[in-house]
């Protein structure tokens, strides 16, 4: 936790992103957390160009899966969900996402989405 904090701090994206690999691999395989759904995510995410980093969120048991990415690659790692998980899930296929957000300083209200750049 240490070593992703500081490289989060020092700006080492490449660090922090292996650190939240690790992180995931952790949960999925020694704590056995996550769900089959999850896992898919995670796993898609890893071999997917442009992807710093993933790991499970939230409620882990029912949570979500959370990346840091190249923005450049917006596109190609969406298609790339898009074009394993629903086969995978289809029980999911209309039901499922992928939302992308931006990292910010904090949490504060936002009373118009227009005014958040």
């Amino acid at each position: 936790m240490e070593k992703g904090a500081q490289a989060w701090a020092d700006g080492d994206i490449e660090t922090f992103g292996q650190q939240m690999f690790e992180s995931g691999e952790s949960s999925f395989y020694q704590y056995e957390s996550g769900i089959p759904e999850m896992k898919t995510i995670y796993d898609i995410l890893r071999q997917t160009e442009g992807v710093y980093g993933a790991r499970p969120s939230g409620a882990v048991y029912r949570g979500a899966v959370i990346g840091i990415i190249n923005p450049a690659y917006k596109e190609s790692i969406k298609k790339s969900i898009d074009d394993v998980y629903p086969v995978k899930h289809p029980e999911y296929k209309d039901a499922y996402a992928v939302n992308f957000c931006k990292t910010d300083d904090g949490a504060r209200l936002i009373k118009n989405i227009e005014d958040w750049n």
